[in-house]
């Protein structure tokens, strides 16, 4: 990824409107979650703060794609981060609810919803 796309990427991220930072997290999700980049990513998304639904479906949903593409990475997310509480529930129940994630990961999942 050239310094340009990064520094437009970045720009995106720090953004406080709520569909310019939905699209850097959608950007971040559609490709950005292979073994270069999951690292950075996983904390990219960790450290999302915007209170517009959008914004936190699209980190749930970029969470659960990265469950699927990488799972041992994101589930140490999932044990140790900073999400919100809304957010962090609907990762877990989009994971869950995907065909690509096996029923013994379904219910370690299910076990991790914070109340």
């Amino acid at each position: 990824m050239g310094s340009d796309l990064v520094a437009i990427g970045q720009q995106y991220l720090a953004s406080p409107r709520e569909y310019e930072l939905r699209f850097a997290v959608v950007m971040l999700m559609n490709y950005y979650n292979d073994d270069t980049y999951i690292d950075n990513t996983l904390k990219e998304l960790n450290n999302v703060r915007h209170e517009g639904y959008y914004v936190k479906m699209a980190v749930a949903w970029a969470l659960s794609l990265c469950f699927v593409k990488q799972r041992a990475k994101t589930m140490e997310l999932f044990q140790n981060n900073e999400l919100d509480d809304f957010t962090y529930n609907k990762a877990l129940q989009k994971c869950r609810e995907s065909f690509r994630v096996s029923d013994a990961d379904k219910a370690l999942l299910q076990n991790m919803k914070r109340k």
